[in-house]
């Protein structure tokens, strides 16, 4: 039986927290987020991380998320960390900076990253994605680097 079944106070991102936690193929993923602080705050609009120690979500925008998109958000961002966003970046970073501004390269950095990390969520994890999250098929570890 499943324990939240009758309990309505329990949220979406609840849910999808304890699924990190029981089911086997997002368990290892679990395990690492389990090193990352959780923080609640609307103030971020959907979720954010440092791709070190926390992840920032907004508790409003969750709320708007079933539980497989709950989790696919999870997973987004721990990916920031587990893909080694910081480092690749600094080690892509200085092919460009004669063009671009640290700024802009940072922002161009993480869209890519994270139309990557959405390619792999829907195509590798089988997780549906939240609606306007940047997906596009063309992007794919076949076609990118």
């Amino acid at each position: 039986m499943n324990p939240f079944a009758y309990n309505n106070e329990v949220t979406n991102y609840q849910r999808a927290v304890v699924r990190f936690r029981r089911e086997p193929d997002l368990i290892p993923i679990g395990a690492y987020m389990a090193n990352m602080k959780m923080i609640a705050d609307d103030r971020v609009g959907t979720a954010a991380t440092d791709c070190v120690s926390y992840i920032k979500y907004s508790p409003r925008y969750f709320e708007t998320l079933t539980v497989d998109e709950c989790v696919s958000a999870l997973l987004h961002e721990v990916n920031h960390k587990f893909l080694n966003f910081f480092p690749r970046f600094e080690r892509w970073c200085p092919r460009y900076k004669h063009t671009h501004s640290r700024r802009d390269l940072l922002r161009i950095f993480n869209v890519a990253q994270d139309y990557f990390i959405n390619y792999m969520i829907k195509h590798s994890w089988h997780m549906p994605l939240g609606d306007g999250w940047m997906y596009d098929p063309q992007y794919n570890p076949q076609n990118m680097t």
